[in-house]
């Protein structure tokens, strides 16, 4: 599947989200707060999959391996699906009339800044261009978006209430994600010594 048709489908899936969210819980803050949600929900898991791709690539067979080569695309949906998470919080924002801590302004402000620098530097050219940083940004700012992720599922789990077991799913895919990539980086290490 080409690239921009991988990137539509993680834009059009963060966006029927949107929709769904509105639809159910109605446009005032209510159904925006719910569209944060089910936005971030649904990035979560193009980011998980671009996040373990390299370990997966190595077990993976037919169309999931297709799936996988195509990591430009999923990390590109990604972004269009974070991007539309982004509007649904800035809208919220409006509606409710409150501001982010400046915490969340930092930290969320970084992780949408490595988003945004690995988009654009998404393509063959910026990849020659940039050498070896492309790789340090690519790899570090995957590294960032992940910690950001695992600290805000970590959250649910923390808090407690209802929203513990959409906690303890994202805490679990995400360490299963960094538990591929870190055996991957032992077996390495491993056969080089």
């Amino acid at each position: 599947m080409k690239t921009e048709r991988i990137t539509a489908l993680g834009a059009a899936g963060a966006a029927l989200s949107v929709a769904a969210a509105l639809w159910m819980h109605g446009d005032a803050a209510d159904g925006w707060q719910a569209a944060t949600r089910w936005t971030a929900r649904f990035a979560l898991i193009p980011f998980v999959i671009v996040f373990a791709a390299v370990p997966l690539m190595r077990h993976a067979r037919g169309t999931m391996l297709g799936i996988l080569r195509n990591r430009r695309g999923l990390g590109l949906a990604f972004a269009a699906a974070h991007f539309i998470h982004a509007g649904t919080f800035v809208t919220w924002y409006v509606l409710t009339g409150r501001w982010p801590t400046v915490v969340t302004l930092v930290g969320g402000g970084l992780a949408y800044a490595f988003i945004l620098a690995m988009a654009l530097t998404s393509t063959d050219a910026a990849r020659r261009a940039m050498g070896r940083w492309w790789t340090h940004l690519h790899r570090w700012g995957l590294r960032y978006v992940w910690l950001i992720f695992f600290n805000s599922y970590l959250g649910r789990i923390v808090e407690g209430g209802d929203r513990v077991g959409v906690g303890v799913f994202g805490v679990t895919l995400l360490l299963g994600a960094a538990a591929l990539r870190l055996s991957m980086v032992l077996r390495q290490r491993a056969s080089a010594a």
